[in-house]
C-alpha cells in the first residue's frame, strides 16, 4: 500500500512521497484556466470524508461545528472536476483531514489550509502543494479516533 515505517515508533508515511512538481503546476493550471474562477471569494470550505471508509475522527461532529461556523461542507468525490476547481479557485480557507480532496488548493488564490493530520502519520504532500500554489499551509495533529474535538476547534477558529 505504499506505507512503511520510519523508524519513529508509531509514525508512518509514504514510501514513494510524489510532490507536485511547479512545472507540472503550472501546466495544469494553464489546461483549467477556463475553469479557475477569477472573482475574489472568502468560501471557507471542508472537504468531508464522511463517506470514506477511511475516516477516522466522528465527521459529522466536525461539519455541524464548522457549518455553523460559516464552512460550506463538500464532498469532492461527488462532484465533478470541473465544478471542484471553480470551487476550490474561490476558496480563501479550506480545512480537512488528510487526503486527495485537499490538494485542490493549487487551484485557489493564496488560499490558506488547514490540514487534520493523524498523529501516526506524516505526509507534507499538501503542505508542499498549497505553498507552491502560493498559498498558506497550516497542521492540526490529532490522535485517530478522538472523541472529543474541542482542541482541534480551538486552534482552527485561531488560524481563521
Amino acid at each position: 500500500d505504499g506505507i512503511r515505517d520510519i523508524g519513529v515508533t508509531g509514525v508512518q508515511t509514504c514510501a514513494l512521497p510524489i510532490y507536485l512538481h511547479p512545472y507540472d503546476l503550472n501546466l495544469l493550471k494553464k489546461s483549467a484556466s477556463e475553469l479557475i474562477s477569477l472573482k475574489k471569494s472568502g468560501r471557507m470550505i471542508y472537504v468531508s470524508r464522511l463517506n470514506s471508509r477511511r475516516s477516522n475522527l466522528p465527521e459529522s461532529k466536525l461539519e455541524k461545528e464548522l457549518g455553523k461556523f460559516g464552512f460550506e461542507i463538500v464532498y469532492p468525490e461527488n462532484m465533478k472536476l470541473a465544478d471542484q476547481i471553480k470551487l476550490f479557485s474561490e476558496a480563501k480557507i479550506v480545512v480537512g483531514i488528510h487526503g486527495a480532496g485537499l490538494l485542490h488548493t493549487i487551484w485557489g488564490k493564496k488560499t490558506k489550509l488547514i490540514e487534520l493530520m493523524p498523529t501516526q502519520r506524516i505526509n507534507r504532500c499538501f503542505e508542499w502543494s498549497t505553498k507552491l500554489a502560493g498559498g498558506q499551509y497550516f497542521r492540526i495533529d490529532y490522535k485517530p479516533f478522538e472523541k472529543n474535538l474541542d482542541s482541534i476547534f480551538h486552534q482552527i477558529y485561531e488560524l481563521i
